[in-house]
C-alpha cells in the first residue's frame, strides 16, 4: 500500500469511527421499565368526548448542559389490544414549579404519529401484556440548564375510545430511583380556552410510580474534540512530501 493510500484509509478510519459514535443514541437519562412487578398505567385522551381523560409526567434532573435529541418510553395496550391504525402521542416538557415540585411551564410540544405494528418488543410484562419500546426524534433538540429540573409527559391522543383499546405508560424499576422519587398525574379538564392541547393549563397532583422513559443527547464535547484531532493529524500526514 503506498503512502497516501494508507493516508486516506487512516482518515476513513477516523471518519469512520466518528460516524458511528455520533450515529448511536446516547443515553443521558434513563429509567428502564420493570418487567418483573410492573404494569403499564394509563396516560391517554380522548379528544372527542373526554374520556379518557388522564395525563401522567416523570422528572429528572438534567446532569450536563447537552440538549436533549430523542425520547425513547416503554408502554403496552390493555390485554394486548394492539391496534391496527396509526396512534399519535404527545409529548410536552414542562419547567418545574418550586412551589409544588410538580410540572410548571410548558417549555417544549410535539405530536407524533406511529404506526404500532412498527414498535419494538421488549417482551411480556407482570401482567402478560406485550411492552413495547418507542423513539422518536425531537423536531428540535430541546436545551437545559445542568442541575435544573424538569417533567416530561407523555399522553396517547385516540380519538374514540369506543374503537380504541387502553394504552399505559409503563411503570420503571422503581429501585433505581436515586434522587428525585415520585411522578404527577393530572385528570382535569383540559383548559377551555385551548380544548385540543391537553397538556395546558391544568392542575397537577403527585403519584407514586416513576415511569419508565429513556432521554439521549449528543457526543461528550471531548468526543468532537477527538474528532478534529484526528482528522488534523491526517492533514498533516499527508501534508509531507
Amino acid at each position: 500500500m503506498t503512502h497516501k493510500l494508507r493516508i486516506v484509509a487512516a482518515a476513513l478510519a477516523v471518519i469512520g469511527l466518528s460516524s458511528a459514535a455520533w450515529s448511536q443514541d446516547i443515553p443521558k437519562v434513563t429509567q428502564l421499565p420493570d418487567m418483573v412487578s410492573g404494569w403499564n398505567l394509563q396516560s391517554q385522551w380522548d379528544a372527542i368526548d373526554g374520556e379518557p381523560n388522564v395525563i401522567r409526567a416523570d422528572n429528572w434532573r438534567c446532569p450536563d448542559g447537552r440538549p436533549i435529541t430523542d425520547v425513547h418510553w416503554w408502554g403496552s395496550y390493555l390485554f394486548n389490544q394492539i391496534p391496527t391504525e396509526n396512534i399519535t402521542f404527545e409529548i410536552s416538557i414542562h419547567a418545574n414549579d418550586p412551589d409544588t415540585n410538580l410540572p410548571g411551564e410548558l417549555l417544549y410540544w410535539e405530536v407524533f404519529e406511529l404506526d404500532p405494528r412498527g414498535i419494538a418488543s421488549e417482551g411480556l410484562d407482570a401482567n402478560q401484556e406485550e411492552v413495547f419500546k418507542y423513539k422518536v426524534y425531537l423536531e428540535t433538540p430541546f436545551q437545559q440548564r445542568e442541575g435544573e429540573i424538569y417533567w416530561l409527559d407523555i399522553v396517547a391522543l385516540t380519538p374514540d375510545q369506543t374503537r380504541w383499546p387502553m394504552w399505559g405508560w409503563h411503570t420503571a424499576i422503581q429501585a433505581q430511583m436515586q434522587e428525585l422519587e415520585g411522578a404527577a398525574i393530572t385528570d382535569a379538564p383540559p383548559d377551555p380556552a385551548n380544548p385540543d392541547r391537553p397538556d395546558l393549563d391544568r392542575p397537577w397532583q403527585n403519584a407514586q410510580y416513576d415511569m419508565a422513559f429513556e432521554l439521549t443527547t449528543i457526543p461528550e464535547p471531548s468526543l468532537v474534540a477527538l474528532f478534529g484531532l484526528g482528522v488534523f493529524a491526517v492533514w498533516r500526514r499527508f501534508r509531507r512530501p
